[in-house]
């Protein structure tokens, strides 16, 4: 929990709190520009070590930006998305921190009739409310392919949103690329492909539709881009889809399928993303996405008396063996990759022992300041 000063005082918690906060860390506020740059210097009644840094200046760049300020030496330290990290300047070298940072694509679960969320956008999409489609799309995936396409090699293949983590079901996992089956799947199920246009329809439905991504990230244009050509060759036409993210919460939120980024070092983010409750609640279950059964295990997973009886349930909610919010049961994502953190860092940063990074490119790196060091007279 943060700790914050008392309201009563005269620079207490307020309204105003959070642009001008009092904090006890290592560092206190000096300047905040909006969108353009964070000024911070080291804080003189910190309790621990003093930082090895006066001061602290983080700009606030889009991703050509931030790589044309590491060329022109503007900058000591700067996050690089995967498709680009081949591009280091000379004077700086790549660090690669390991990250839980997921990327993959949403579903609106629900067939859409109408219904509208509180802010107007429209809910649901009925070709995503068919499970053989999400299957089908989950089974065209070749995750290999998507991590050395889309991120350069840096990051592995995504089944789940906790990979490797105790509360991931260890056996969510697919042989991918498939196509046979997958079209085996979309064929029981009565997609019919037409020989005029190669899609497939279903009580007249074609199988289309948008998987929107956010204008400002190369990474998921990239991912959304290449997943829509490898499913392509099953009659489904992934529409990739660029969009800024006051529009996609607008408009695309709860009915487009959307190349989403989650990634957490506890649990609770399973909950969130997966229970009922939670359904439409901003971007955590923007599918709609209701089993009776996984709110069971989620809410069991919270009760739990101890870790490990709690790791059994956050698992049966992913598969129970019978079902599920993963591959196995309700397919209610296509998780595609796991990111790997890319900095390019000038060669006289020291920025010590990395730990595992969550979901968000840029702040995560910071979690051991006191322990960077400049090694250089």
């Amino acid at each position: 929990l943060g700790i914050v000063p008392n309201a009563e005082r005269e620079n207490g918690y307020g309204d105003e709190y959070g642009r001008q906060p009092l904090g006890s860390g290592p560092y206190r506020l000096v300047e905040w520009q909006e969108g353009e740059q964070l000024i911070v210097e080291r804080n003189p009644y910190f309790y621990g070590p003093t930082p090895v840094f006066e001061r602290l200046v983080f700009l606030f760049t889009d991703e050509a930006a931030t790589l044309s300020a590491a060329h022109a030496g503007q900058v000591d330290l700067a996050a690089v998305p995967p498709a680009l990290a081949e591009n280091i300047p000379e004077q700086m070298h790549r660090v690669i921190m390991k990250s839980v940072d997921n990327r993959g694509i949403l579903f609106p679960m629900q067939p859409a009739t109408g219904e509208k969320a509180d802010n107007g956008a429209p809910i649901g999409n009925n070709v995503t409310a068919d499970l053989a489609i999400r299957q089908a799309v989950n089974l065209a995936l070749g995750r290999e392919t998507l991590v050395d396409v889309a991120l350069n090699g840096f990051g592995r293949p995504a089944f789940g949103p906790a990979d490797g983590l105790p509360w991931s079901h260890k056996d969510e996992k697919l042989a991918t690329p498939n196509l046979s089956r997958a079209n085996a799947l979309l064929d029981e199920a009565g997609w019919v492909r037409k020989e005029e246009d190669g899609l497939r329809y279903k009580n007249g439905q074609p199988a289309r539709f948008r998987l929107t991504y956010p204008t400002s990230d190369t990474t998921r244009q990239q991912l959304a881009q290449v997943s829509a050509e490898m499913v392509r060759p099953l009659g489904i036409e992934m529409q990739p889809t660029g969009r800024h993210w006051d529009e996609i919460q607008r408009e695309a939120l709860h009915q487009d399928a959307i190349v989403f980024g989650f990634g957490s070092q506890s649990p609770q983010e399973v909950y969130y993303l997966f229970h009922s409750e939670h359904a439409g609640f901003g971007f955590y279950n923007s599918g709609y996405y209701a089993n009776e059964a996984v709110d069971q295990h989620l809410d069991a997973a919270q009760a739990a008396a101890n870790t490990e009886e709690a790791n059994q349930h956050w698992q049966a909610a992913q598969w129970d063996g019978d079902t599920g919010y993963g591959v196995q049961g309700d397919t209610s994502w296509a998780w595609m990759v796991n990111l790997a953190h890319v900095y390019a860092t000038n060669r006289c940063l020291d920025l010590g022992e990395l730990g595992v990074a969550p979901h968000g490119h840029g702040w995560p790196v910071t979690a051991n300041l006191l322990e960077w060091r400049w090694t250089c007279d």
